[in-house]
């Protein structure tokens, strides 16, 4: 009976902890539910890599809660070229932030660039010198024109022409014949010794090294011609067209300041040149009239004209 008592008494004893603990677990379910699924859900929406993530840090939460120090997680596998990706976006961005930063500079220097191009594309070089042809044709004369000098780009051709012009050394253009014409485009004289285009004599000598062709041929260019040498005699050309064809052919030395329109008028007269059955072609040649420079010189300072005494004297030959 004794027994039976005490067999009793242990039973009742355990069905009082076994309800304790079934009361204490379902206060505590609550709570328990809502934590797995603030775990559960997030780690239900991600993907694999993230998962792997979600459950390192969450451990990693509960270590730090209890204590314990767990052992560092072994790093997580990157997709192939992920490395090679995140270095290329890495260098993008310090690019981008080296050409945030500099970009003032950057377009003050391009804009530099631009304008020195434009100045030396479009420039006009500075006037030094004025110098004047007469011309005449059949006798009677046909206008002036006024040449500006290119001093300081070429001052020995300018030197030259300018001795020419004035008879400095005896002999020059005046009575010079204009050789060649090409209608609307160019006018060629300056053949003081041949005046048919095949001679030409400087006063340096029989001729001189071109200085400079960099000048460019535009619409009212004047330039000396090249011989076979690429050498400089006394022959000249204006040129009444735009013609980058000559820049680097020819050495242009000056602009016409004064009677292009004289100029254009002796572009246009009747030539005999070849190729043309009725004298007039348009690759140009020798005009019919007798076209020669009757008088020319230099222009001073103060407007007046510097002439040379005497006719003009033939060239040495």
């Amino acid at each position: 009976m004794l027994a039976s008592r005490t067999d009793m008494s242990s039973t009742t004893y355990g069905l009082v902890k076994m309800s304790g603990f079934t009361t204490a677990l379902c206060r505590g379910a609550p709570m328990v539910l809502s934590q797995c699924g603030a775990f559960v859900a997030p780690l239900a929406s991600a993907g694999p890599l993230n998962q792997l993530r979600l459950i390192q840090s969450s451990a990693m939460s509960a270590a730090d809660a209890s204590g314990r120090a767990l052992p560092q997680p072994r790093p997580l596998p990157q997709p192939a070229g992920s490395g090679a990706r995140a270095g290329a976006a890495d260098n993008r961005g310090s690019d981008q932030a080296f050409l945030r930063g500099r970009w003032p500079y950057i377009s003050l220097l391009g804009v530099a660039a631009a304008a020195a191009l434009a100045y030396r594309t479009f420039r006009e070089p500075q006037v030094t010198q004025r110098v004047f042809l007469d011309f005449e044709v059949d006798g009677r004369p046909a206008g002036r024109v006024v040449v500006g000098l290119y001093g300081k780009e070429a001052p020995l051709t300018c030197e030259n022409f300018a001795a020419l012009a004035s008879h400095q050394r005896g002999f020059g253009y005046r009575g010079c014949p204009v050789h060649r014409v090409m209608r609307g485009w160019s006018v060629w004289s300056g053949d003081v010794t041949a005046g048919d285009g095949s001679g030409g004599v400087s006063v340096f000598g029989p001729s001189f090294g071109a200085e400079t062709l960099d000048v460019r041929h535009r619409r009212g260019s004047v330039s000396m011609v090249l011989d076979e040498e690429g050498r400089l005699r006394s022959q000249f050309f204006f040129t009444l067209v735009t013609t980058p064809g000559l820049d680097r052919k020819a050495a242009a030395f000056g602009r016409v300041l004064e009677g292009l329109d004289v100029l254009e008028r002796l572009s246009r007269l009747p030539t005999v040149g070849e190729g043309s059955e009725d004298g007039e072609a348009d690759v140009g040649g020798r005009p019919r009239a007798k076209v020669r420079v009757r008088d020319s010189g230099v222009l001073p300072e103060e407007g007046s004209v510097a002439r040379g005494d005497g006719p003009a004297l033939a060239a040495p030959s």
